[in-house]
């Protein structure tokens, strides 16, 4: 088993789960038996063939209050191998970063997270409440995991959450919801030159895309900027000559904390019957949600948030090397007080996480994200993890697990 937590990092790496592709349950059994062997009580909980979730819990001095720390097994897939460095299961070490996939989204998270349990078991240390450790298969599609887990268990006494998501060792306090549909539209063809003769599909399903662009995409969020509406998939058309009969077509659609996924589908709705019914009457629009993801806000103001923000600050004066008064130590000094403030601010992530799964019974539990990875470098070709990134993130968990909750 590792004896370091860089160790246990290329272990993980070196093992592929590849959402859909990879038995991810794999990574799970590892995970679990390492804990068991550093003494941690661990089980991994089947959620379907070839997928599993693991579970920890470390009793805390006051065992009426929860607090999960949550990471996800599974990776998003390769893409081109011919553009990677290496093969990207097998994690290649560089001086200053590990490059594989999963590195930074988000197998780096679930190391830090792992390896302060351990050291902190090790050492004796119990945390002030009780500290859940819960890593999910199936993160990157449908939430198959969080959701067997809320089935499973349930959230109760969960006092808030905190995820090791790629967010470059600052605080994430706000997530974009996620809303997927798939839509299906029946006109009728007729020849090119006589277009006004038939009702085309491919301009119902624009109209349609327009809309509600128009109707989700005015708000503006301090972090998360606006909400988006992405046609991704458009398929129709028959030949250059023929009005398209038929469409099929995929909308991705991100929305901050302003916005419920129930009001785009009102919406939508009420645009085909009120607007495309009327235009084209003989047209039909069939439609179906392919994933739900709700939006996730942390006010700057929260108790929580400040007191996490002040474990990072004490964190990041680590990095400072204030006894050494030479010039060229005051000046890397300087430099990376001018990095710790980048560090301080908290930021917004675009992309969903498990939260939206884990607290839709009860929006109420504060959602906080801290990762070593960075999200511009997920799921990109050379996906990579930064060394002085997972340094950083391995100071800050280990003075998080020994914090007691303040509000």
């Amino acid at each position: 088993m590792p004896d370091n937590a860089k160790a246990l990092l290329l272990a993980l790496l070196g093992k592929p789960s590849v959402n859909g592709e990879d038995n991810e349950s794999a990574i799970a059994m590892y995970i679990c038996e390492y804990l068991k062997a550093n003494g941690i009580d661990a089980i991994c909980e089947w959620v379907a063939p070839g997928r599993a979730n693991v579970i920890a819990v470390i009793e805390g001095r006051d065992t009426s209050q929860t607090v999960i720390w949550n990471g996800h097994l599974d990776t998003v897939p390769y893409g081109d191998l011919n553009v990677w460095l290496s093969p990207p299961d097998q994690p290649l070490v560089l001086a200053d970063r590990v490059v594989a996939r999963g590195s930074s989204d988000m197998k780096s998270g679930l190391a830090v997270m792992i390896y302060t349990l351990v050291q902190m078991h090790q050492k004796g240390i119990q945390p002030a409440y009780n500290l859940l450790f819960l890593a999910t298969c199936d993160e990157e599609r449908g939430g198959m995991g969080a959701m067997h887990f809320c089935e499973q268990h349930g959230m109760d006494n969960v006092q808030h959450l905190l995820i090791a998501e790629p967010t470059g060792c600052q605080l994430g306090i706000a997530q974009k919801g996620c809303l997927w549909l798939d839509l299906s539209i029946q006109g009728s063809t007729s020849h090119g030159a006589y277009p006004e003769k038939g009702v085309n599909a491919l301009d119902i399903g624009i109209a349609i895309h327009q809309h509600l662009k128009q109707a989700f995409e005015a708000d503006q969020h301090a972090l998360l900027g606006h909400s988006t509406v992405t046609l991704t998939k458009l398929n129709g058309g028959i030949a250059a000559n023929m009005v398209p009969d038929q469409c099929e077509m995929s909308l991705d659609i991100r929305l901050t904390p302003a916005y419920q996924s129930a009001q785009v589908c009102a919406t939508l709705e009420a645009f085909i019957n009120h607007e495309i019914k009327v235009l084209y009457p003989d047209a039909s629009v069939f439609w179906q949600i392919v994933n739900d993801r709700m939006a996730i806000g942390l006010a700057e103001t929260h108790a929580l948030y400040h007191q996490y923000q002040a474990i990072q600050a004490k964190v990041s004066k680590l990095d400072v090397n204030a006894e050494n008064n030479t010039a060229n130590a005051k000046a890397e000094n300087a430099a990376k007080e001018n990095n710790n403030h980048k560090w301080m601010a908290p930021v917004g992530v675009r992309y969903f996480t498990d939260a939206s799964v884990l607290i839709k019974s009860n929006p109420e539990i504060p959602v906080l994200l801290y990762g070593p990875g960075r999200a511009a470098l997920a799921h990109q070709p050379n996906e990579a993890l930064y060394w002085s990134d997972f340094e950083r993130a391995l100071a800050f968990y280990e003075a998080v697990y020994q914090m007691t909750l303040q509000f």
